[in-house]
């Protein structure tokens, strides 16, 4: 996957705007690969194909994808009842029970699929966004120690070691997520990016915390998003110190829901 080369991207307020308008062409291309990461490990951990179990499965992964997501849930508890190593009903019904707003009924999933799976790097994620839900800074600070254990672990893990960003945290009724980028200092020079979607998928706003390597500043601002165009960057703040996070999300939210 490639990048554009922002490499003179705050040589100018020009090239600042420029450069941040090929950040987020990049940045919808890495969500979707992040997303299909997350597909490819739950096909990965499904029953064998053939058996009743995966039958059972497949239907319940029709049902969710269908957004019948409490049938689904049905389906992946009776699958491991039968079978309590089931990985990807584990994955499943995290997942769910995060999308449904329950984060609580997800972490105990979440917890038995790192258990069957250290290696599997989609669960610790979404233990990171549980945890960050329920408001639990040092969970969540052990969760992210644990991704960059794996990161930089020496193996490659698809999706993970070759990937910029990880979605910290998601807003399902208002279809906002916000990417934590891996190396702020590198390119793109995002720290965090926080992007709404409309019901189709189609992005409407594009919030974010870059860092500008020129000046050592970091600048809050906005690609402004219209009729589907990106149109212009709005720079919103500029700062000499990177916020926290739980102040950039706030910062982030009150511009995407005013």
């Amino acid at each position: 996957m490639g990048y554009g080369n922002s490499g003179s991207v705050f040589r100018s307020v020009l090239f600042q705007a420029i450069g941040f308008l090929l950040v987020l062409l990049a940045m919808l291309a890495l969500i979707t690969w992040i997303t299909d990461g997350f597909s490819q490990t739950a096909d990965a951990a499904a029953p064998p194909v053939g058996g009743a179990l995966h039958q059972r499965y497949e239907e319940a992964v029709k049902l969710a994808e269908a957004g019948q997501r409490e049938e689904a849930l049905a389906i992946f508890r009776s699958i491991l009842a039968d079978e309590p190593k089931a990985k990807g009903s584990l994955y499943w019904s995290g997942f769910l029970n995060l999308e449904l707003g329950r984060p609580e009924k997800a972490l105990p999933y979440l917890a038995r699929m790192r258990k069957l799976d250290p290696a599997a790097y989609q669960p610790v994620v979404l233990t990171i966004q549980a945890n960050q839900a329920l408001g639990r800074a040092e969970s969540v600070e052990a969760a992210r120690k644990d991704l960059l254990s794996l990161r930089n672990g020496g193996k490659t893990i698809h999706g993970l070691t070759d990937a910029k960003a990880y979605p910290r945290e998601r807003f399902f009724q208002s279809r906002v997520e916000i990417d934590e980028f891996f190396e702020p200092a590198q390119d793109p020079y995002i720290v965090w990016e926080a992007v709404q979607r409309d019901a189709e998928g189609h992005p409407m706003r594009d919030v974010l915390l870059a860092y500008n390597p020129d000046t050592r500043t970091y600048l809050f601002g906005e690609n402004v998003i219209e009729g589907g165009a990106i149109k212009q960057f709005s720079l919103y703040r500029r700062l000499t110190a990177p916020p926290a996070y739980v102040d950039f999300r706030t910062w982030a939210m009150d511009k995407i829901l005013q």
